[in-house]
């Protein structure tokens, strides 16, 4: 048996390849068409029902009862900026006062514990760093026991008698520096 030979096989092979790699193609754009379709179609669904939602919040937004709680809420807002802001002043105000509070009535009981009977205050003075004390004295060894009773406190770094004045009594002013002052 003899068998023909074909001379055109090789060519019909080649379209037959090339029928395969349309239909190829044809699936591949007609999937990703269906893709792009479907994203397309579910998005603006989703975006109509955002808009519905939207309506819905706004209509609500304008009945008069919703507005008179913002209202409300809007001014209980600011109150409580109002406040924050207070509170925020008051705060600072309180931490500066009570850093001032240096001399207590327990540290001004002491003071007045170091003072000898002859010795008289007559006036005192207090700032952040210093105390200022004006008084008289009938001897100058109760000055200087003065002197040596407070420089031995433990809050105060140092005494100095700015100026002794008179014959019989004399009058005198004592400058104490605090310790620990900021």
């Amino acid at each position: 048996m003899r068998r023909d030979i074909n001379f055109f096989s090789t060519y019909q092979n080649e379209r037959h390849k090339q029928k395969n790699q349309n239909i190829y193609s044809y699936v591949l754009v007609g999937v990703v068409g269906l893709f792009v379709i479907g994203t397309f179609t579910y998005n603006q669904v989703q975006i109509s029902n955002i808009n519905h939602q939207i309506d819905e919040l706004e209509s609500k937004l304008l009945d008069p009862a919703i507005r008179e709680q913002i209202k409300e809420s809007d001014l209980a807002f600011k109150l409580s900026e109002v406040l924050g802001q207070y509170d925020n002043g008051l705060t600072s105000l309180l931490t500066s006062i009570e850093s001032r509070d240096l001399i207590t009535t327990q540290k001004l009981d002491l003071i007045s514990s170091t003072i000898p009977s002859e010795v008289q205050f007559g006036s005192l003075s207090i700032t952040n760093t210093n105390i200022t004390i004006s008084a008289t004295s009938t001897s100058r060894t109760a000055i200087a026991e003065v002197q040596h009773n407070l420089k031995q406190l433990d809050f105060i770094a140092d005494v100095y008698i700015g100026s002794i004045g008179g014959t019989d009594t004399y009058s005198f002013s004592l400058n104490c520096t605090l310790k620990d002052v900021n």
